[in-house]
């Protein structure tokens, strides 16, 4: 069989699950409520988190929560239950043959049995879905009369890092014995949140305790924040432990034994206390703080995904920031951030680089304080002229560790260091907008420098004559745009304002220009491009892929329709024949088709194309009532098509 039909064949027949893989889950405990599953012997209650869609499936159910509320999208969990089961192992042997049958790519990267889990088997996936590379977890799991089984698939960040024992407790705890849950069943949601908590913290410091009793008192504390937090709290301590390897021998010592902790709250800070008689200090970020940062990080790599300049990139993320910046302050939803494919390895990267430069900057502010003894200086904290010496000292001290680990490594982009601190100034200067305050006194008698003046301070250190913003995750660009808000834009493509994205695609030579509004992504694994619009649902979308055996156009289009027809109901062709390209070197046939698939009602365009040495495939989705609209940007990417072969 052909690259090309084996390429569409892994996209278009995952067609009718597409919807289904874009809804987020997270790691960490939620509440929990019940779910009847009723296989028409026995009714099943499954506990299910709150917030989640459930919608039956065969023997089982589906839930995913709406990507549109979350930072990270593309998890979906599926449950299935089975009257007769083997040996776990046996179980989980033929789950993974099943689940190999259906997606392509399809590799097990490991398996676990995990420990006082004898009735438990894990694995560890990897797969394509609609030309997206994606992780995923199968769960296997022998109940006390029944056999049940989990699986994950997912695409971002945040579901990779799920813990695979903390899945199995949300949808198979008490249910059918699998898993021990702790407390009487009818509070399973607060002995979950509960158990969170105390995996989370259960071994902090005093002075940490303390301040958890202090939040809790206040009602800062929300759980919905807490997955978050579970997310937030490693990757904060790995930062650290990074960060530290490029800090003097004295301070990186001091911050051997320092602790990190993410406390589950709307609070936009973060903060540090020094040695005293309880031991070791500890650093404290809230969720109020690193959630903002996540969005923001996620934006600007969508913006930078478009492959603007920064002259057109700088108006799209102030107006983002600024709103940003307010839902912070007012302590509002936070405006939902452009997508970025977090599924694909490329991005993903990009993403993480970007975050992590980001709140690195922040980490290594508040590890100066610790380190540099701030709490334990004997300046008066009432003082606000001592207490802003100490924010311009941890300034200089982070910058500096920033400058040493860009010395040391390409892993930290200096770039995202001034985005943050332009983030801050935003911060600052929008509470101030929003109080109405027209501020008077002088600087100095703040507690804390105005954000305008910190961002000035480190663009001057970290300024493009001498640094060019090193270790940029997409270009070394060394052009930097400010705006009155704060907001810096670090970077951009080099491309002439105004001009189109393009793409060559490098296995057939093939150059595209993508319609206004339209972005491609490309992945290497599969030679496949797929094509958005931008700003919009699942679809519209167009794929592209190149190579094959084929007696002719046709026959490129017959065999994805195939692939088409078993997704969908209804499925009925409406138009089908040879297309005049223009070209006598182009051979195209073009096949028009509309059928019900669990996605949707959609569309499909479909054209085979025959070129002096190779055969292409390109196809369209899209709901009919936006078929006519779509078909128009869909004619301008295909004419625009310039073949290299």
């Amino acid at each position: 069989m052909g690259s090309l039909v084996s390429s569409l064949r892994r996209l278009v027949g995952a067609v009718g699950v597409l919807v289904l893989t874009l809804g987020p889950a997270h790691a960490v405990l939620p509440p929990l409520v019940d779910h009847t599953f009723d296989d028409g012997e026995r009714k099943v209650e499954l506990k299910v988190p709150a917030s989640w869609t459930v919608q039956a499936a065969g023997n089982g159910l589906q839930a995913w929560k709406d990507p549109a509320t979350d930072l990270f999208g593309a998890a979906v969990l599926s449950f299935h239950e089975y009257d007769k089961a083997p040996t776990p192992d046996a179980f989980l042997d033929g789950a993974l043959a099943t689940l190999a049958k259906q997606y392509s790519n399809w590799k097990v990267i490991a398996r676990v049995k995990p420990k006082d889990r004898p009735r438990v088997r894990l694995a560890t996936v990897g797969f394509s879905l609609f030309g997206f590379p994606c992780r995923g977890y199968v769960m296997a799991v022998i109940g006390q009369e029944t056999g049940t089984l989990g699986f994950c698939y997912a695409e971002t960040v945040a579901a990779r890092q799920q813990r695979l024992d903390e899945l199995v407790q949300l949808l198979v705890a008490g249910s059918y014995g699998a898993y021990p849950v702790r407390g009487e069943a009818d509070s399973e949601g607060a002995q979950a949140q509960q158990q969170a908590i105390e995996k989370l913290y259960g071994g902090a410091s005093k002075d940490f305790q303390e301040l958890w009793d202090e939040l809790g008192k206040d009602k800062s504390l929300d759980a919905d924040f807490l997955g978050q937090a579970g997310t937030d709290q490693p990757a904060l301590r790995n930062l650290k432990n990074f960060l530290a390897q490029y800090l003097p021998s004295r301070p990186r010592e001091r911050v051997k034994d320092l602790k990190v902790y993410c406390v589950p709250t709307t609070i936009f800070n973060a903060q540090a206390l020094g040695r005293n008689e309880s031991g070791p200090g500890f650093v404290v970020f809230y969720t109020g703080l690193t959630r903002p940062f996540r969005f923001l990080a996620q934006h600007y790599c969508h913006l930078r995904a478009k492959g603007l300049p920064p002259a057109q990139l700088s108006e799209p993320l102030v107006s983002y920031s600024e709103r940003l910046a307010e839902a912070v302050l007012k302590q509002t939803a936070l405006p939902p951030p452009g997508a970025v494919n977090l599924a694909n390895d490329a991005e993903l990267a990009r993403y993480e680089k970007t975050f992590y430069s980001m709140i690195g900057l922040v980490m290594a502010h508040e590890m100066a304080h610790y380190y540099s003894r701030h709490g334990e200086s004997g300046q008066d904290p009432s003082d606000p002229f001592s207490v802003q010496q100490r924010e311009i000292d941890a300034d200089a001290a982070a910058i500096a560790n920033i400058q040493s680990v860009a010395d040391g490594t390409t892993d930290v982009w200096e770039g995202g260091v001034i985005h943050a601190f332009g983030f801050l100034a935003t911060v600052d200067n929008v509470a101030k907008k929003l109080s109405g305050e027209k501020r008077t006194e002088p600087e100095y008698t703040r507690s804390h420098p105005l954000g305008t003046t910190r961002l000035k301070l480190a663009t001057a250190k970290l300024g493009v004559d001498d640094y060019q913003m090193r270790n940029d995750p997409w270009t070394q660009s060394k052009i930097l745009e400010t705006s009155d808000s704060g907001v810096v834009v670090v970077g951009g493509t080099g491309a002439k304002a105004g001009a189109a994205g393009t793409f060559k695609h490098p296995q057939s030579g093939v150059v595209f220009t993508f319609p206004e509004g339209w972005a491609g992504q490309y992945d290497p694994d599969s030679n496949v491009l797929t094509i958005r619009s931008q700003g919009g649902d699942n679809f519209p979308l167009a794929l592209y892929s190149c190579g094959g055996e084929y007696s002719s156009p046709k026959a490129v289009t017959q065999e994805i329709l195939g692939e088409l027809k078993k997704s969908a109901q209804g499925f009925q062709i409406t138009q089908d024949a040879p297309f005049d390209s223009g070209n006598a070197n182009l051979k195209v046939h073009l096949t028009i088709a509309n059928g019900k698939f669990p996605a949707g009602d959609l569309a499909a365009v479909v054209l085979g194309i025959r070129s002096p040495k190779l055969y292409h495939g390109v196809l369209l989705m899209t709901p009919p009532k936006r078929l006519q609209q779509d078909l128009a940007a869909f004619d301008k990417l295909i004419t625009s098509m310039q073949f290299g072969n």
